[in-house]
C-alpha cells in the first residue's frame, strides 16, 4: 500500500508541485489538498490523517507553534512537517519545539525536499542545513 499525503498550502502552484513531488519521489499514491488550516483539519477529520501531513506557516487559520502543537495532537499518527517560505530560526525553533517532524525551507532544491521527506517519514527529525 501507498503513502497517504495532506499537502495544505494556500499557494495552488506550490500545492501542485509539491503533490508531484511527493507521487514521484516517496511514492504516495493518496494525495489531498487543502489551502486553509481549517480545510486540513476538515480532510484530515474526515478522510483519515494519513503517513504525512505538510504544511506552509504562513497560510490563512495557521497561527504558528499553537496550531503545529494542535495538528500533531490531533493527529499523532502522522509525520507532520512545515514547508515554508520562512526561514528564520526562532520561527523554526518554534515548529520544532511544537512536536514537527521537520522543518523544510521551500528554498531548497527539490531533490533536497524529497530526501527531508523520506527522511521524515523513516521516523528522523529535519532541521534545515542553516540551522544544523
Amino acid at each position: 500500500m501507498g503513502i497517504k499525503v495532506l499537502v495544505a498550502d494556500d499557494h495552488e502552484l506550490f500545492r501542485s508541485g509539491l503533490r508531484q513531488l511527493v507521487v514521484d519521489e516517496l511514492g504516495a499514491d493518496d494525495v489531498r489538498e487543502a489551502e486553509t488550516l481549517d480545510q486540513a483539519i476538515e480532510i484530515l477529520t474526515a478522510e483519515g490523517a494519513g503517513d504525512l501531513i505538510l504544511v506552509d506557516l504562513r497560510m490563512p487559520g495557521m497561527s504558528g507553534a499553537e496550531a503545529l502543537a494542535a495538528l500533531r495532537d490531533g493527529f499523532p499518527e502522522s509525520k507532520v512537517a512545515v514547508v515554508s517560505a520562512w526561514e528564520e530560526r526562532a520561527e523554526i525553533f518554534a515548529a520544532l519545539s511544537a512536536g514537527v517532524h521537520g522543518y523544510i525551507p521551500k528554498s531548497l532544491p527539490s531533490s533536497e525536499i524529497a530526501a527531508a521527506l523520506k527522511s521524515i517519514l523513516a521516523g528522523g527529525i529535519f532541521v534545515p542545513p542553516a540551522i544544523g
